[in-house]
Parts: C-alpha cells; structure tokens; sequence
C-alpha cells in the first residue's frame, strides 16, 4: 500500500484511510493518546526531515564568518532531559495500553498493579523537577 500510494486515485485514498489517525491510535485500549506523541516525535527524532535537521544545527560566529555544524546527539541538557521524560511518558502510555488490552488476567497481578501506581507517583514528581529546573535555568 505505501509504496503504491501514488499509483492512482484509489490507491491514494486506501493509504490515506489505512493511515488516518483513528486507525492508527484506535481509542480502545487508551492508543488515542499516543496519537500526539506520533504526531510530535515521528518527524522529529532520528529522521532526516527538515524539522529533524534544524533541531540539530548549529552555526557559530567566527571572526572569518560562520561555523555550521550538525550534532547527531542532543547537547543541551535542559531540552535532553524533557525529551527522555516525553519518551518516559510514550513509554508509559504503551504499557499502559499493553496493560488495558490484557487488564483481565493482569489485573490479577498485585505486584504489576503496584509497580503501576509507584510509576505515576513518581512521573508526576519527575515532571515537577524538570518543570522547576527549567524555569530557574
């Protein structure tokens, strides 16, 4: 399908609606939510899109003009550490989702649903010290 997306119009319009975003995140389960994480990060992280690039640039002034580079990996600590709790979080929301789709045998698990409670008590402390070093930074 995606490599004949652009052999016609019925083709193109099986690909739009294979990919529309309430096929792709389906609210059962609690998939929608990861819809915004998909959206935010699918063109920003490791590809090669325009969005991706120009978060990786650097140009410096130079006394003979400018220094261009590109780093592969992130430098600057404040805006690394929010992305790894985002992904924190995406990651939270698939086992979140796991968990949903097989909560009936699951939720037989005392200790999984412990596990489950301490994590969201300590995201939601997590995300208040990030939030708080970025404002005083």
């Amino acid at each position: 399908m995606w490599l004949r997306k652009d052999d016609g119009k019925l083709e193109r319009k099986a690909f739009r609606e294979a990919f529309k975003s309430a096929n792709l995140f389906p609210a059962e389960y609690g998939l929608a939510e990861l819809q915004s994480f998909y959206r935010d990060y699918s063109e920003w992280g490791t590809h090669s899109g325009v969005g991706a690039i120009s978060m990786h640039i650097r140009i410096e002034a130079t006394a003979t003009g400018q220094n261009w580079g590109h780093t592969y990996l992130e430098t600057d600590g404040k805006r690394t550490t929010a992305f790894l709790f985002r992904m924190l979080e995406a990651s939270a929301l698939v086992a979140g989702a796991c968990f949903n789709c097989f909560g009936d045998r699951l939720k037989l698990d005392s200790e999984l649903i412990d596990w489950r409670v301490k994590l969201a008590i300590r995201m939601k402390e997590t995300a208040q010290v990030i939030k708080n070093q970025i404002l005083t930074a």
